[in-house]
């Protein structure tokens, strides 16, 4: 468990609430870096984090699958508040495969139980995390911009 650094008090209750169904867990909450917990997780729950965007780009660079990403979104609360974030529902990397996203109570407990048992969904998500764009994606793209700056400045001064 590691609870969100704007609600410093959860990480406990959670703690307990997983506990108290038999599984076995810890509060990470104070660790510095997430980045071992994360590559030695085989299921990583979330809910809207993006801690789903760090296993992605951590199971991107590694050369074996580092387990999978279950995005727990269940209830009226957590849609309004991504739609309110992002003006979306549907995250878009969980469009392309990369993770699974659980809508309902019941939802989540059946991907829960499916994905911690499934080595052929960890195989299959690192396929998808390895198309993720690299280092060098971001540089053309900000060269891009900035040629496209150069050239709205030329044409404005012409």
């Amino acid at each position: 468990v590691r609870a969100h650094p704007k609600f410093p008090g959860v990480g406990k209750s959670y703690l307990d609430q997983l506990r108290s169904f038999g599984i076995p867990a810890d509060d990470i909450t104070d660790a510095h870096s997430v980045e071992p917990f994360l590559a030695a997780s085989d299921l990583v729950c979330t809910c809207f984090s993006n801690v789903h965007l760090d296993h992605a780009f951590l199971c991107r660079h590694s050369p074996v699958p580092l387990g999978q990403v279950l995005l727990m979104m269940a209830g009226p609360e957590i849609k309004q508040f991504v739609l309110g974030q992002q003006g979306f529902w549907r995250l878009p990397l969980t469009c392309s495969g990369i993770g699974k996203m659980a809508t309902s109570c019941t939802e989540i407990q059946t991907l829960f139980n499916h994905l911690i048992s499934d080595p052929q969904g960890a195989l299959s998500y690192h396929e998808n995390c390895r198309s993720l764009p690299g280092p060098g994606a971001v540089k053309r793209i900000i060269q891009s911009v900035q040629m496209e700056l150069v050239d709205c400045n030329r044409r404005k001064v012409a």
